[in-house]
């Protein structure tokens, strides 16, 4: 016998971790690390796609943060939500979006590239701590992922592995 779906149960759960993805958000914005890890479990990691890359732990998190925060500069960076609602399941909240963001060709070039990147984003979680984030990029992004996603330095990164 199957037990009986509570459904106002879950939707109170999809609420708070949409709270905890919002927050999460916030603090990536304002470069607060210690706040973004607080939203997290104590081992978390964010999985990059089409590089098929896993950054495990504080310290490539932090490295991939260092890495790309030079790519969220632009102060008129805005984001949008395609779909009318996050799709959710047992274990986490996906969500698509599409970045409308001016982004260097290479960190310093004069001549600036306006995109409109879509993301889809999938958060893990274990119980009200996201336990994963796998990030899906678009091919327009990859080019520009791709310098720190790529770079030998990174990927010699404690955490971070190719699978």
């Amino acid at each position: 016998m199957q037990a009986e779906f509570d459904r106002d149960a879950q939707a109170e759960l999809n609420n708070a971790r949409l709270a905890v993805i919002a927050e999460h958000g916030r603090c990536e914005r304002v470069e607060d690390w210690d706040g973004v890890l607080a939203t997290m479990i104590d081992e978390p990691c964010y999985v990059f796609y089409p590089n098929r890359l896993r950054a495990r732990g504080a310290v490539a998190i932090k490295e991939w943060w260092r890495r790309t925060h030079w790519l969220r500069d632009d102060p008129d960076i805005r984001r949008r939500a395609i779909g009318k609602e996050p799709f959710f399941n047992d274990e986490g909240v996906a969500l698509m979006s599409i970045i409308d963001h001016t982004v260097p060709h290479e960190r310093g070039e004069s001549e600036p590239e306006r995109l409109f990147l879509t993301v889809l984003a999938i958060f893990r979680f274990d119980g009200l701590k996201i336990a994963s984030e796998s990030a899906f990029f678009d091919r327009k992004a990859s080019p520009h992922l791709d310098t720190v996603l790529e770079s030998q330095e990174f990927l010699a990164t404690p955490g971070v592995e190719r699978f």
